[in-house]
């Protein structure tokens, strides 16, 4: 019986609050009759097709009325007033076709009716995010339920420490998802990606959410050059600390995962040639080398300039490399037969004897393991010196001793020769 009542004072409520409008009308009309004598005036008037506005000009020509009607007010009057007051016929004409009366002055202006905006309701109260988040292991629990984006970007950079913004328009878009142990690149992509939006990191480490249809253009020129099927297989790519990148590809192409690494860290690459080559690795946390490992062993290379990460085949011109390589504690000769035969492959090789040095033409990667190889045997080589003296000693050479000096004669020169084994050698000497 409660929920009866209820439903029939809803469906009158709009007709009694009509009512009370159109008394408010009717005792404004009353009022200004002392003012407007012509309003208590009796009207004989019989029309047909006649518009609404000529027909209140008529009213007011007729009873000397300071009266106009909005041209806005459409419509024609088709009716007999016999001995019908003027108060009366107006109010007809204010029920007929919806009619608000204004005083102004001594005129009275006739115009639609606008009704009155109903109140806005105060808005909910804002609602506790369930965004918590670990500094010990770095990882976010995320439980949205139709929240604003603005909160969500607010609490997440509250907690983490990590800027995000948000593009024009996105502040009171409404994101749901549900995200359990995960780092915040990862959580922030996942986000993303559950309510179409589009996340990239800035090298600040700012998160910049944009709708899909607002990519950046160079992300949009990034993903222009993925390779068709590239989605095959278990494949993530996430960033973390800023500039370090987590993968965890199976049987993905190369060329998917280089593009995706670069967009992460915000580095440009180019292509020399299609790498139609699939790849299974995992890469816990590595900086921009990720380009490294996915082309080494195969005949592709790549190489750095001027921050452009280059890649293709080992043979091009711009990815081969010469240098001279000198050695410091060796000669050069036979150093060349001493390289092993795996690390000279495609590598020009020659000696530069001046220099004593070795110059290495060809695919970077490739010298440098060259290189690497010399600096090993190019070691100090311990040098052991023996001194050795001989002696050559002959006991039958004689030994004689001659006197002389001056004022002396010859003849009295002694000469002594040994004789006998026994023969002492001082005895000469005291002589």
């Amino acid at each position: 019986m409660r929920v009866l009542c209820f439903i029939l004072l809803l469906c009158t409520a709009p007709t009694l609050w009509g009512q009370g409008r159109f008394t408010s009308l009717m005792n404004s009309l009353e009022a200004a009759i002392v003012d407007q004598p012509g309003l208590d005036g009796t009207v004989e008037l019989s029309v047909s097709g006649t518009p609404v506005t000529e027909f209140v000009r008529g009213l007011g020509v007729t009873h000397q009325l300071n009266i106009t009607i909005d041209p806005a007010v459409k419509g024609e009057v088709v009716n007999n007033f016999t001995n019908a007051r003027v108060v009366d016929v107006l109010m007809f004409l204010c029920k007929r076709y919806d009619l608000d009366v204004e005083f102004i002055g001594s005129i009275i202006v006739l115009k639609p009716f606008v009704p009155e905006a109903p109140p806005e309701e105060p808005p909910p109260p804002p609602r506790t995010l369930s965004i918590t988040y670990d500094a010990d292991s770095a990882l976010v629990d995320m439980d949205l339920r139709r929240d604003t984006l603005s909160a969500v970007a607010r609490t997440i950079s509250q907690n983490t420490g990590a800027n995000v913004v948000l593009a024009p328009g996105l502040e009171n878009k409404l994101v749901s998802v549900f995200i359990q142990r995960a780092t915040l690149p990862s959580a922030m992509e996942k986000l993303a990606f559950a309510n179409s939006l589009t996340v990239e990191r800035t090298k600040d480490g700012t998160y910049q959410l944009r709708g899909e249809v607002e990519a950046s253009p160079k992300q949009t020129d990034r993903n222009a050059r993925g390779t068709p099927g590239a989605t095959a297989g278990n494949f993530e790519v996430a960033l973390r600390d800023g500039d370090r990148v987590v993968v965890d590809a199976h049987n993905i192409p190369m060329e998917q995962i280089i593009s995706k690494a670069s967009t992460l860290l915000d580095q440009d690459f180019f292509l020399y040639d299609a790498m139609d080559r699939s790849t299974t690795l995992h890469l816990s946390s590595v900086s921009s080398r990720v380009v490294g490992p996915p082309v080494e062993g195969t005949e592709f290379t790549h190489r750095v300039s001027e921050g452009i990460h280059l890649i293709g085949k080992r043979d091009l011109e711009g990815l081969r490399a010469t240098e001279i390589v000198r050695l410091h504690h060796r000669p050069v000769k036979d150093v060349l037969a001493a390289i092993p035969e795996g690390i000279k492959k495609n590598i020009t090789i020659s000696e530069f004897v001046e220099l004593n040095g070795i110059v290495l033409s060809g695919d970077a990667l490739r010298i440098e393991e060259v290189k690497t190889f010399l600096r090993t045997i190019d070691q100090v080589v311990p040098v052991v010196m023996i001194e050795v003296m001989l002696v050559d000693v002959n006991r039958s050479h004689p030994i004689y001793r001659y006197q002389s000096g001056l004022g002396r004669r010859a003849d009295h020169d002694r000469r002594y020769r040994p004789s006998g084994s026994g023969l002492q050698p001082e005895q000469f000497l005291h002589q």
